[in-house]
C-alpha cells in the first residue's frame, strides 16, 4: 500500500492544488473550465479552437488598419523631422527585432550558421572526404 501511495501522491496534489486555483478563479473563467470537466470535453482543443476563431475573426479590422497606416506612410504624413526620440528608438526597436528574424530564418532554411560555400571551395573536398554519411543529409553536393 506504501508503493501506491508514493506513486500517485504527486498527482493527487497536482490535481487539488489545480482545483484549489480554479476555485479562486473568476466566475466565468471557472465556469468554463467546469462546463469543460463535466462535459468530458478537451478544454486545450476548444480554447485553441476559440482563439484562432477570434483570430480570423479580426483578420478584416487588421487589414483595414494596415491599409490605413500604409496609406499614411505614403501620402508622405510621416517624417523625420517630427520623429521624437522615443519614436526614433522604438523605430529601430523594430528594425533591430527584423534583422534578427531575418538571420534566424537564414540560419534556419539553410541549417548552417556558417556562410555558403562555394561548388570548388577547398571547404567541399574536406566534406567529401572526412565528413560522416549522417551528417551529410540535407547537404546540396553533387559528390556524395
Amino acid at each position: 500500500m506504501g508503493l501506491r501511495t508514493a506513486l500517485t501522491k504527486p498527482f493527487v496534489a497536482l490535481v487539488a492544488s489545480m482545483d484549489r486555483r480554479i476555485d479562486l478563479m473568476d466566475e466565468p473563467l471557472k465556469r468554463h473550465i467546469q462546463h469543460h470537466n463535466n462535459s468530458g470535453e478537451d478544454l486545450c482543443a476548444s480554447v485553441w479552437h476559440e482563439y484562432w476563431s477570434y483570430q480570423k475573426a479580426l483578420l478584416p479590422y487588421r487589414k483595414t488598419r494596415l491599409l490605413n497606416e500604409l496609406s499614411y506612410m505614403a501620402r508622405g504624413k510621416i517624417s523625420l523631422a517630427s520623429m521624437g526620440v522615443k519614436d526614433i528608438i522604438l523605430f529601430s526597436r523594430v528594425l533591430t527585432k527584423c534583422l534578427f528574424l531575418f538571420i534566424i530564418f537564414v540560419i534556419i532554411g539553410r541549417r548552417s550558421v556558417f556562410p555558403s560555400l562555394e561548388p570548388n571551395s577547398v571547404f567541399v573536398q574536406e566534406i567529401n572526404t572526412n565528413w560522416q554519411p549522417n551528417h551529410k543529409r540535407g547537404l546540396l553536393i553533387k559528390e556524395l
